[in-house]
């Protein structure tokens, strides 16, 4: 017959085996899971920035308004092209003279400077199909 003492002393004897097992094998587990948890989100932020990065070094191409006739845009790019950016839609209060950058040199895309932005259809400057 089985003691309700006897019980009670092995189950203390099985808890303080286990969790001194536990105490000691858990550190050596600990410090390689600790690093590799690291090494992942270190790896998961670069990641992260350097697909921002990678966006923000996009094509742009600067320029500044020459001509504003109605919903249309004469640019003069730094490269020296003239291009015309046709108003599509968002900001419309640009100005001659103002300085803008372009998402692209041919088809649509968008205008913008610091918190101004304009969707436009972007194509070389003709100037018999905008007016003089």
């Amino acid at each position: 017959m089985c003691n309700k003492g006897d019980t009670d002393d092995r189950w203390q004897e099985l808890v303080d085996t286990s969790s001194s097992l536990l105490f000691h094998v858990t550190p050596s587990f600990i410090l390689p899971l600790k690093r590799f948890l690291t090494s992942i989100v270190l790896l998961l932020v670069y990641l992260t920035f350097s697909s921002l990065a990678d966006n923000l070094q996009g094509e742009r191409y600067w320029g500044t308004i020459i001509r504003n006739p109605p919903a249309n845009y004469v640019l003069k790019m730094d490269d020296g092209k003239i291009l015309n950016a046709e108003w599509e839609s968002g900001y419309d209060q640009w100005s001659i003279g103002q300085r803008i950058i372009l998402t692209t040199e041919n088809g649509s895309g968008y205008m913008f400077f610091e918190n101004q932005q304009t969707q436009v259809a972007v194509f070389p400057y003709n100037p018999s199909q905008i007016g003089k």
